[in-house]
């Protein structure tokens, strides 16, 4: 797996091709009803949804992204956000390093 800067070398066509992989590998058999039920919500879904934006999180960990890279991504959607006009109701979770983090009593 590489963690760097998108390579140059691979068309946007490609990574279209890879992103369609990777979610029909994730959702299977129900991959056309997840994506017909995300373009009828969207853009909905992209205003104030943090219990939607922890999940993303949560799973960017699961699948091996660093604190610091899921730390990054973060702050840049939230630059997005922002510039887009996007306010937020409830604020937005924060990245927690759950590597170092030491369960309370």
């Amino acid at each position: 797996m590489h963690h760097g800067v998108r390579r140059t070398e691979t068309t946007i066509e490609q990574y279209d091709k890879i992103g369609e992989a990777l979610f029909r590998s994730i959702y299977g058999e129900t991959a056309d009803s997840v994506q017909n039920l995300l373009d009828t919500i969207y853009p909905d879904m992209a205003s104030d949804s943090p219990r939607q934006i922890q999940w993303h999180l949560d799973g960017a960990r699961r699948r091996g992204a660093t604190f610091e890279e899921i730390q990054a991504v973060r702050a840049i959607a939230m630059e997005v956000a922002k510039l887009s006009g996007i306010k937020w109701r409830d604020g937005v979770p924060e990245v927690e390093d759950t590597q170092t983090a030491v369960p309370s009593s």
